[in-house]
């Protein structure tokens, strides 16, 4: 009897899967909106938080507060960017490619 062997890495790969284009895009599409609302209800969980401290008329921010504010603040402007730099180019090659048709 021989056997083929597959590599750990390519057991990992959706074509040794046997499934059809449409069902992986089918995946990663439900995958990709998943983590879009675990992000939205984070966001939403960080907004009523930070609502409740500011009700608090006792409470202050000290520096270390601002710092992780301004940090979080940075990293979403960052990727925000990048993801705006992405969507202009994604359209720049469907516009090119409307073109040359």
């Amino acid at each position: 009897m021989n056997r083929c062997r597959v590599s750990e890495e390519d057991a990992r790969d959706p074509h040794f899967d046997m499934m059809s284009c449409e069902e992986q895009a089918e995946i990663e599409a439900e995958e990709a909106q998943s983590r879009r609302d675990e992000f939205k209800e984070l966001l939403g969980g960080l907004i009523n938080n930070t609502s409740k401290m500011l009700t608090r008329p006792n409470w202050s921010p000290d520096k270390d507060d601002i710092e992780m504010l301004l940090a979080i603040h940075d990293e979403l402007a960052f990727y925000l960017t990048h993801a705006q730099i992405k969507e202009s180019k994604i359209a720049d090659d469907a516009r090119l490619e409307a073109r040359q048709k």
